[in-house]
């Protein structure tokens, strides 16, 4: 240990090159300097927190030299190396201070705009849109007032938890998913970090998606519908046209036509190819009903409404709400109710608009409007049939 550190032993120092990479002061104990790059140097302060060999042990960099002087360094040094005989610790009361500033500061709500505009960048408007109207439906509400530090992950869990009671695990999974690139993005941006989510938090398991509607939640769903207002429209319309939840509950008026037919355009459909719904009789009944307010179908303003809230108006109003029930279970009951009623597969997919095959794109150019006009007309009249309870026309009494 050297003696008393000077400006003149650190530049002797420095100069040498090859006399260690620490110089100590002979008159504090654990106060020195570090060599960094040619001539440069940082100055150090080590201690422990209290007595004894298992006293915590740190080591504080004070600052530059030849930016800071040797007696500015010492003042810096004293305070931390009595704090540690008394049994204090000043770096981590530096942290907390530092934490609590953080906490008035940097909640939910606040770092959310910040990722959003992050995120926009990389995603295109309609992705961006259905991933924040999560976190400000499911998120924000939750957590929007807590900081990233505060929350923990038994506050996610029973965020998941509950969503999933509403909404289903898929939606759950959401939540998770957002929540996993949040805060990665917040990692990034904060070296004392550390992710509170684990991967065994999500509760998606394989088989556990939406499935098809029995005939008894068909009729609680359809009866459901009729006393849940617009939310109920949007439910039979869902249902009658075999469409994807956003593409019924984002539908405007100009989308319709005179003659009853139904075009999505290709900016709001997942093939982004346009497709054309001939909307059956009892599909045109339920549009007849509602009243042109705004462009949207199901909004009194020109704000689309929330898939999410309507079809939580439709459980209230006594609709199914099993495991495995959402939007996306309306497009599957459907399609099985279109095979039941013995519509021909291929038919039905189009009615769909799944994406058929390379070869039957490229040499089949038929609209086949008159084909999907008689399969949801189908459709539709084997919900009447399931909904008024009456048996097929098609089942024959065998002979004994």
């Amino acid at each position: 240990m050297g003696d008393r550190l000077t400006r003149r032993a650190l530049d002797a120092w420095l100069k040498a090159g090859d006399n260690g990479k620490w110089l100590w002061c002979g008159e504090i104990p654990g106060f020195g300097a570090e060599r960094r790059s040619a001539g440069r140097a940082a100055f150090v302060v080590q201690f422990r927190v209290g007595h004894g060999r298992l006293a915590k042990r740190r080591r504080v960099v004070l600052g530059g030299y030849p930016a800071m002087t040797p007696e500015q360094a010492r003042e810096l040094a004293v305070p931390h190396v009595s704090a540690g005989w008394r049994g204090a610790d000043p770096v981590a009361e530096r942290r907390e201070k530092q934490a609590a500033a953080v906490r008035k500061r940097d909640t939910f709500a606040v770092l959310a705009e910040s990722f959003f505009t992050a995120r926009r960048i990389h995603l295109r408007d309609r992705s961006a849109d259905q991933y924040e109207s999560i976190w400000r439906r499911l998120i924000l509400p939750e957590v929007g007032t807590k900081t990233v530090v505060e929350v923990r992950r038994r506050d996610i869990a029973g965020m998941m938890d509950r969503v999933e009671q509403d909404a289903g695990s898929s939606v759950a999974d959401r939540i998770h998913e957002q929540l996993a690139i949040f805060f990665r993005w917040y990692a990034e941006r904060d070296d004392e970090f550390t992710s509170p989510l684990i991967r065994t938090m999500k509760r998606h398991r394989a088989g556990s998606g939406a499935r098809a509607m029995t005939d008894a939640e068909l009729r609680q769903f359809w009866h459901a519908c009729g006393d849940s207002g617009v939310a109920g429209a949007a439910g039979r319309l869902c249902l009658l046209t075999a469409t994807r939840r956003n593409e019924t509950t984002a539908a405007v008026w100009p989308e319709i036509a005179e003659d009853g037919v139904w075009t999505i355009p290709s900016a709001r459909y997942k093939t982004k190819k346009d497709h054309v719904v001939p909307l059956s009789e009892a599909a045109q009944a339920v549009v007849a009903e509602l009243t042109q307010m705004s462009p949207c179908l199901f909004s009194t303003t020109e704000t689309v409404p929330d898939p999410w809230t309507l079809w939580q108006a439709i459980i209230k109003a006594g609709g199914p709400s099993g495991p495995g029930l959402s939007w996306h279970s309306l497009r599957k009951t459907a399609r099985t109710l279109m095979s039941r009623a013995g519509v021909r597969s291929e038919y039905s997919e189009r009615a769909l608009g799944h994406v058929q095959g390379t070869v039957a794109r490229a040499y089949d150019k038929h609209s086949y409007l008159p084909e999907k006009r008689a399969a949801f007309e189908a459709l539709a009249a084997e919900i009447d049939r399931v909904v008024e309870s009456r048996q097929a026309s098609n089942v024959m009494r065998l002979a004994r």
